[in-house]
């Protein structure tokens, strides 16, 4: 058998399948992303309009990246709340559809019946942290490549590749 269905197995409600968790894998990660980056470049486009028609931005200077990416990361605070709304579906899967509660609780080991609910969602929990910090290099890419030196704001460090705002 895979070695990833074993691992599955071993740290999820008896009977439980993996459907929940890898519709989260394969639509939740990569929308929240395309939601994330879709929203920054949205708004850079605006900030970069109104640069060039010089309305908003009176000193032809780009707004702050953090400025920019502000809101853009609420996809992965919504896939995150999913996530751990996994967490209450497994507990209750062990009451309701294993009926294996009882059995968790006389098992020599205490700490199974966490072990179970908590592993798989603290491992998505991750995955998701690692897709989202990756993200936001990919926008923080974006936006020192696609943005003039001359257009970036004056507090941008020159520490580490001009990746730090001051």
């Amino acid at each position: 058998m895979n070695r990833f269905v074993l691992f599955y197995r071993r740290f999820s409600p008896p009977g439980m399948t993996s459907s929940a968790d890898i519709i989260q894998l394969a639509v939740g990660f990569p929308s929240a992303a395309i939601f994330c980056l879709g929203s920054f470049l949205l708004k850079y486009n605006r900030a970069s309009a109104d640069l060039e028609s010089k309305n908003l931005w009176t000193n032809g200077v780009m707004p702050p990246f953090r400025e920019l990416l502000k809101g853009s990361m609420s996809g992965f605070g919504v896939l995150a709340a999913v996530i751990l709304a996994g967490i209450l579906f497994r507990y209750v899967f062990f009451h309701r559809e294993s009926k294996s509660i009882y059995l968790m609780r006389r098992l020599p080991s205490k700490t199974e019946l966490l072990k179970r609910i908590l592993v798989i969602p603290a491992i998505l929990l991750g995955l998701g942290a690692v897709t989202a910090a990756v993200t936001v290099l990919l926008c923080r890419f974006s936006y020192f490549s696609l943005t003039p030196a001359n257009q970036l704001p004056a507090q941008i460090e020159i520490f580490n590749g001009g990746l730090i705002h001051a």
